[in-house]
């Protein structure tokens, strides 16, 4: 039975490893304390108090995390010298940081902020800068690693701490061993937590529930360095992959305590033996971590890994089978390196060091990656089954398709393969491959191209030939000579140009009584237009995506020129063609408010919040929500909806800031502390969506799910990505990551 990663159960394993400084107990009752012996030397004066919550939080709100790490450890520290109580946790925390070089003059830390994940608990410093050297980043882990080691003294210490800066360090060596305990058989409680998720993922053994358990898993275990694992699922082969990145040696704790008294450095010695121990404790914990997570993982892959500035090295890489690991006591793993050797791992290891090893496997291989994976859905003639049918709303992958250039673009990427030196050879290919066709569009572009390279009017270069095969259409054109006019402002040539041009393009792709031609941008809005029904009935054929720009690219022309209700009437038509893409659905807004039809611009903006499911679209919505709210009078509802804009786009505030700032100075008082259910009362008052709405997101979180476990990573990918924009999760950015990328075909 597979069970939740653990947070704290490897703390009871290191109370049976310390021989010294166990965790305290409770003070015997009055009744019980012998009465204290005369003692004519005055007691020393008692450290004040240390809080580590208390310091996180002024990490939190510093301005300069760095500074404030550096004057805590530098106070600390000068207090030390000069003989004043100092709490010993507080000075193995100071010690700590200065090892780790918070104090250093070698590199310039860079801009940090200090969090603790929900996840985990764990304090993560964050670096806020895109690039950092490397031996700036090893100063940031060490500093992550000394607040980590404070944190799991607390945990076992309780408020207290240990009697003496000795006995922290002797716990801080002891924590690394005991990693693998987290992973030991999971209690009952853990077993309800699992069933109870099973319940709520549906399929315990599909694609989704497994990545989602690992990534869970990395996020949440206890460990006192940070873990970066890449990994890669294929549940039906019964193989799980990672690669780990290893903690280097010089993070290693570079003080210790012998016999719980005294405070020694560390030598090189055993700084080598703890490296190799903690790192090759790590691949029993993902290991265990993959095997939980589905009974029907098989094998569990994995590689350690060392980057640095100069080299990338793999010190390790091991093949788990599943039998012989279960039978593992996770408990009592005294000989990590013995315990690989046995499972016949790759690896080197002399005097305590782990040496470079020729990886084993790669996270690309097939066997974790099946490339069928990332077949086209336009192309696919896949069938789904009832559950996925259900859930991605069509019963055929191709139902799911966006892109109607799939299949000209691969027919055209084979035309590459044959192409030759001479316009015969290459017009004999063309035809060869695409006379046969059923597509009209490849028909089309195959006679274009043929017709250009026997006029001499288009160059015997295969990128040429390709581009004018994929490219090279009427409509295409029309766009990109469009798109420069409004480029240059030259407002009255490009309405004049598109207002002639796409009444032929507006009669080829007219709805009929049973065939309907759409656009869609994302794999995410074809399935909710799919579940919501939008087109029920009907077969649906995809437009061209240059149709839909031509559109919005005239409704825009027209509205700069003021001509605001030819610029609806064609605003309405993109949303007729792409009834799930915010961007028409805006500018339908945008005409009716220059028009003067404010509550018709309310109704608008209402049904586009009802469907809206992605961050800037509902972001946005709500932004000019407010702004016509405000106009109606409805000033706190208008607050309310500035500040749902900014829970999902941030970057808004540049404009919500001053728009609040009038509303103040106009005397209308700006909501304080507002808690997200009193806006959210407001907006219901008031008839708006709370988007994502409630049905959105059951349809979107089934179809993720579905995506994921049918192996359609196009369209997985796709909800995995508007998903880690909405919640910024970083369990969901574990499962994005762990979906390879397109192979190359």
């Amino acid at each position: 039975m597979a069970g939740t990663p653990k947070r704290k159960g490897f703390l009871a394993k290191l109370a049976e490893l310390l021989p010294l400084g166990r965790k305290r107990t409770a003070d015997p009752t009055p009744a019980e304390k012998p009465a204290p012996a005369a003692d004519p030397t005055p007691a020393a004066p008692a450290a004040p108090p240390f809080s580590l919550d208390q310091l996180a939080r002024r990490l939190f709100h510093a301005d300069n995390t760095a500074a404030a790490l550096s004057d805590f450890a530098t106070h600390v520290d000068k207090r030390l010298l000069k003989g004043e109580p100092v709490a010993p946790l507080e000075a193995f925390l100071a010690h700590a940081l200065i090892d780790a070089g918070v104090n250093s003059n070698d590199v310039a830390l860079p801009a940090m902020t200090i969090i603790r994940p929900r996840t985990s608990g764990l304090f993560y410093a964050r670096v806020n800068e895109m690039e950092v050297p490397y031996l700036a980043l090893l100063h940031v882990l060490g500093i992550e690693a000394a607040l980590n080691a404070a944190h799991f003294i607390t945990m076992f210490y309780g408020e207290e701490g240990p009697a003496t800066e000795a006995e922290a360090w002797q716990f801080a060596h002891r924590v690394p061993a005991s990693i693998i305990s987290q992973m030991a058989e999971p209690t009952d409680a853990d077993r309800r937590v699992h069933e109870a998720l099973i319940a709520a993922e549906g399929n315990p053994d599909g694609e989704w529930a497994v990545r989602r358990f690992i990534s869970l898993g990395i996020e949440s275990f206890q460990l006192p360095w940070r873990l970066s694992a890449r990994f890669r699922v294929n549940v039906a082969g019964g193989d799980v992959a990672f690669e780990a990145d290893l903690t280097p040696l010089n993070l290693m704790w570079r003080r210790t305590s012998i016999d719980g008294v005294r405070v020694v450095p560390t030598t090189s010695e055993m700084q080598r033996r703890s490296a190799t121990d903690y790192n090759t404790r790590l691949a029993f914990v993902l290991a265990s971590c993959a095997f939980r997570a589905s009974e029907r993982i098989q094998r569990v892959w994995v590689a350690g890994t060392i980057d640095t500035a100069q080299y990338h090295s793999c010190l390790y890489s091991v093949c788990f089978d599943r039998e012989r690991f279960l039978e593992l006591d996770l408990s009592a793993i005294s000989d990590p390196v013995g315990v690989l050797r046995a499972f016949d791992a790759v690896l080197d290891e002399q005097d305590g060091m782990l040496h470079r090893v020729q990886q084993s496997f790669t996270l690309d291989d097939a066997r974790f990656c099946p490339p069928e994976r990332f077949e086209a859905p336009e192309v696919s003639t896949r069938m789904l089954s009832e559950k996925h049918a259900h859930a991605l709303g069509t019963a055929s992958v191709s139902g799911l398709g966006i892109d109607e250039t799939i299949h000209r673009t691969a027919l055209a990427r084979e035309i590459s393969r044959h192409l030759g030196d001479s316009t015969a050879e290459n017009v004999a290919a063309i035809l060869e491959l695409a006379e046969n066709d059923s597509d009209p569009a490849v028909l089309s572009a195959a006679e274009r191209t043929v017709q250009k390279l026997i006029a001499g009017t288009l160059e015997d270069d295969p990128l040429a030939i390709i581009g004018e095969f994929t490219e090279g259409d009427d409509l295409t054109s029309l766009a990109a000579h469009a798109r420069t006019l409004l480029e240059a402002h030259e407002l009255e040539a490009a309405a004049a140009l598109l207002g002639a041009q796409l009444p032929q393009y507006d009669e080829t792709y007219a709805d009929g009584t049973s065939v309907v031609w759409r656009v869609y941008t994302t794999y995410v809005s074809r399935v909710l237009a799919n579940r919501l029904g939008i087109d029920a009935d009907k077969t649906v054929l995809l437009a061209p995506a240059a149709y839909l720009e031509l559109l919005l690219m005239h409704s825009v022309s027209l509205y700069l020129l003021n001509r605001n209700e030819e610029a609806l009437a064609v605003a309405r038509r993109a949303h007729q063609v792409a009834p799930l893409e915010a961007q028409a659905q805006q500018h339908i807004v945008q005409c009716l408010d220059a028009c003067g039809r404010t509550l018709e611009a309310v109704d608008e903006l209402k049904d586009l919040l009802s469907h809206a499911h992605d961050a800037v679209s509902i972001g946005f919505g709500f932004y000019r929500m407010a702004y016509f709210q405000w106009k109606l009078g409805n000033v706190e509802c208008a607050q309310a909806c500035y500040l749902r804009a900014l829970r999902f786009l941030p970057t808004v505030v540049t404009f919500v800031a001053p728009e609040l700032q009038v509303m103040a100075l106009q005397g209308q008082n700006r909501l304080e502390d507002i808690s997200d259910a009193a806006i959210d009362k407001l907006l219901e008052e008031h008839g708006i969506p709370l988007a994502p709405t409630l049905q959105i997101a059951e349809i979107f979180s089934e179809a993720m799910r579905a995506a994921l476990d049918a192996e359609i990573f196009p369209v997985a990918k796709s909800f995995l990505i508007t998903l880690g924009t909405l919640n910024r999760d970083d369990v969901c950015f574990g499962v994005l990551r762990s979906l390879e990328d397109e192979p190359d075909r």
